[in-house]
């Protein structure tokens, strides 16, 4: 007989044939590998798959033609935007393999498997605790399952995919990734170990992130911030954190010409915090609506949950105790799991409090920060931060639906709880289905607008009859046209059209404020 606490024993996999009810089969690994990419795969299709017809796919931020305009600025000249030049470009690159008319289905159809994926990834990162939830394996697959589906599939998600936010969207996939490796790190910087590039990982990951949606870069930080509160500000841990951002911050230096510039396009003021806050979605409050994952400034479409009616009470109450109870697990295992649940949960409550805006108990402290730290401007839509509750909701419905599976008594049950980890976000957010329960389809471009494009040509000749910029009507920066069936879209002539076109850069935001006219507007050099 082997002695207690020899090293043999702790060294003895979990999953040992000593222990028949997690014992793991390498088909059970195999599916518990693939089951979230399938799984992605499978809500993938299920929302785009009337999208990816013929035709061009716009959304009110996300528009694309034939002729993508590549705006100046995005060389470092010019003044405007920047934010967006590394995910710009790799689009661009792209869209000269698949064509332009699937580009924007195809950034939204590979959010989902890459959020599943992720999450999956993140429970993993919580390590191996002694609770049996986790060490079986239906206990895994359907922490994985049910995870990724929540994180996948909800009422954020929702609102950034109807605004074609789609740089977000694969940012917010990627979010899940940075938080697994920022939770597995050990900070400890040691040039000269084998593995001296291991602390440096969740770097790459954030500065993934901030390449992707540059609104990452301040996101992730709260998650960094929340492994040194946790770590209980440890020396090393906060010399960790601060070489991680200096390496965050150094991946952003193409932003800083465009952030000093004060004649570019895109110039962002106090009014911004108003125009952009915060909603109040669910009863006028805004604190709740953040809860329920929604207050997007923006309100074009209708929540999922309108068309649920009462129901939606009820199921969002047995979300709400599937998370409880994976809050509780977790808590309860220790080591890890433990840590894992403080850092998500630190940064979510702090993220909630952010995304209240210049609102709430943090108000001032938002406003300080965006008028005094240098590119949080960028955050000027709070409600983005909103995306790490997501997250720390994902991950205790993940924990919460595997403890289901732990009690559960007979195989029936196990695979009911399964489906339900899988079933319950969709049924939450039904109208993210099958291209936003049919109310967007893909548009044809009028003829007119083809015939007019060949009628002008590029505009580069150098005989100044010949060449020069269009201006096109309405003067609107968002419009409704009869080929979207009335929808607003931003404004697609600059995608569609070969010459430089002249349109309205005013969004018109709520109140009173329009901003100052871009270099382009101001132009005289414009031939209608």
């Amino acid at each position: 007989m082997r002695p207690k606490g020899t090293q043999h024993e702790a060294l003895e996999p979990a999953g040992s044939a000593s222990d028949p009810e997690i014992s793991v089969s390498p088909s059970a690994g195999r599916l518990e590998r693939m089951a979230p990419l399938l799984a992605g795969l499978l809500v993938a299709v299920a929302v785009v798959a009337p999208l990816a017809v013929k035709g061009w796919l716009l959304l009110l931020d996300s528009v694309s033609g034939p002729y993508p305009d590549l705006p100046p600025q995005i060389w470092g000249v010019s003044g405007g935007a920047t934010s967006s030049v590394p995910m710009t470009l790799v689009v661009l690159g792209i869209s000269r393999i698949v064509g332009r008319a699937p580009i924007i289905w195809l950034e939204l159809a590979v959010a989902f498997p890459l959020a599943f994926v992720g999450m999956a990834r993140l429970i993993g990162a919580s390590g191996e605790p002694a609770d049996p939830a986790i060490r079986n394996p239906a206990g895994r697959v359907t922490a994985r399952l049910g995870a990724g589906a929540l994180y996948a599939i909800n009422p954020f998600v929702f609102d950034r995919a109807w605004a074609g936010h789609l740089y977000l969207l694969l940012g917010y996939a990627v979010v899940p990734f940075a938080a697994a490796s920022l939770i597995r790190a050990k900070p400890e910087l040691q040039l000269g170990s084998r593995h001296r590039l291991g602390p440096l990982t969740p770097a790459l990951w954030m500065v993934l992130g901030a390449a992707i949606s540059v609104h990452l870069a301040w996101i992730l930080t709260l998650l960094l911030l929340g492994v040194v509160v946790v770590d209980r500000f440890r020396l090393r841990t906060v010399a960790w954190s601060v070489v991680t951002l200096v390496c965050v911050a150094a991946s952003l230096i193409y932003l800083f010409g465009s952030l000093a510039d004060e004649t570019g396009a895109t110039q962002v003021g106090a009014f911004d915090l108003q125009a952009y806050a915060t909603r109040g979605d669910i009863a006028e409050n805004r604190l709740l609506s953040l809860l329920l994952l929604t207050g997007f400034w923006r309100r074009e479409a209708a929540l999922p949950v309108d068309s649920l009616g009462a129901g939606a009470f009820f199921l969002g109450g047995a979300v709400l105790i599937v998370m409880v109870t994976g809050a509780a697990v977790s808590w309860r295992a220790g080591g890890q799991q433990r840590r894992a649940l403080l850092v998500l949960g630190f940064a979510a409550a702090l993220a909630t409090l952010l995304a209240l805006g210049n609102s709430g108990p943090t108000g001032p402290l938002f406003v300080w920060l965006f008028d005094h730290l240098p590119g949080f401007k960028v955050m000027r839509e709070a409600q983005k931060f909103i995306l790490l509750l997501a997250l720390f909701y994902a991950f205790c419905f993940g924990h919460g639906m595997a403890e289901l599976v732990r009690r559960a008594t007979t195989k029936a049950v196990v695979i009911s709880f399964a489906a339900l980890a899988f079933a319950v976000p969709a049924i939450f957010t039904p109208t993210l289905f099958w291209g936003f329960a049919g109310r967007i389809t893909p548009s044809r471009y009028p003829a007119a607008w083809t015939a007019a494009d060949r009628l002008m040509g590029p505009g580069h000749s150098q005989s100044s009859a010949e060449s020069g910029k269009i201006l096109f009507l309405p003067w609107h920066q968002y419009n409704g046209f009869n080929f979207t069936g009335g929808r607003n879209i931003y404004q697609p002539a600059t995608a569609f059209f070969r010459r430089p076109v002249i349109q309205g850069d005013n969004p018109e935001l709520r109140g009173d404020h329009t901003p100052p006219g871009s270099r382009q507007a101001r132009s005289s050099d414009c031939r209608a």
